[in-house]
């Protein structure tokens, strides 16, 4: 039963892990490879995907306290 369970959450979070994935693996959400003349452009992009990133993870930990 507990294997039920596991599956059905790793369903469920998957989505939400891949879209995590993604966005930890993308450039706008890291502030270490951009260039400093571009970095007050792209400050507001990089709070933007980390605010997304915390929403992820938050819809990830509601599903696994179900």
């Amino acid at each position: 039963q507990q294997t039920e369970v596991f599956a059905t959450l790793n369903a469920n979070t998957e989505p939400y892990m891949q879209t995590l994935n993604n966005l930890l693996q993308s450039k706008k959400c890291t502030t270490w490879n951009i260039p400093l003349d571009e970095l007050p452009r792209d400050i507001e992009e990089i709070s933007d995907c980390q605010s997304q990133i915390y929403r992820e993870t938050r819809k990830i930990k509601s599903l696994i306290k179900e």
